[in-house]
């Protein structure tokens, strides 16, 4: 969205080195805003200065979020497993903050992970979890995305009207 792009630089410009963990946020989000356009490279560095800022402050609920928007502006294959140290550590914090929603949405970057390395015993569990707990949350984009993972592991095991079914649930 190049308005929000813009917008994004525009806010950094101004804020300058005023305020670390503003400008954290800034950065990761123009990151995230970034992560389909050619600026790949500029992109990750983006997303790695607001990680050392959200760090250097200490704020685990701006790390959190901060890490949230890197792992989605580095999504990438050829950022696998840093995605992956990412997810991991996301997890973790998400866990240790009692923010349920946050951890809802972790657990997806988790899973998506999982899936992506092929460990489809965990990937199951965690889509289990994920789907308890967006049912917990009644969170509606969530329980679609709990049908839309369970439709991908019926594709992966040659199920096609299960996943026909599954990924019309929520049509």
């Amino acid at each position: 969205d190049a308005f929000a792009i813009a917008l994004l630089r525009e806010a950094l410009e101004r804020i300058g080195d005023s305020n670390p963990q503003l400008r954290a946020l800034l950065l990761a989000r123009l990151a995230m805003a970034l992560a389909w356009s050619e600026e790949g490279a500029h992109r990750i560095a983006l997303s790695r200065e607001a990680a050392a800022l959200a760090s250097a402050s200490g704020d685990s609920a701006l790390i959190l979020q901060v890490l949230l928007a890197r792992w989605f502006a580095e999504w990438e294959p050829e950022g696998f497993e840093n995605r992956w140290r990412i997810a991991e550590e996301l997890m973790e914090r998400a866990r240790s903050s009692g923010d349920r929603e946050t951890l809802l949405l972790c657990r997806l970057f988790w899973v998506t992970c999982l899936l992506e390395r092929g460990e489809m015993v965990e990937f199951l569990r965690q889509v289990k979890l994920f789907e308890e707990a967006a049912d917990v949350l009644r969170q509606r984009e969530a329980q679609w995305y709990a049908a839309l993972l369970r439709s991908v592991h019926a594709l992966h095991e040659g199920r096609l009207a299960d996943a026909e079914a599954l990924s019309s649930r929520f049509v």
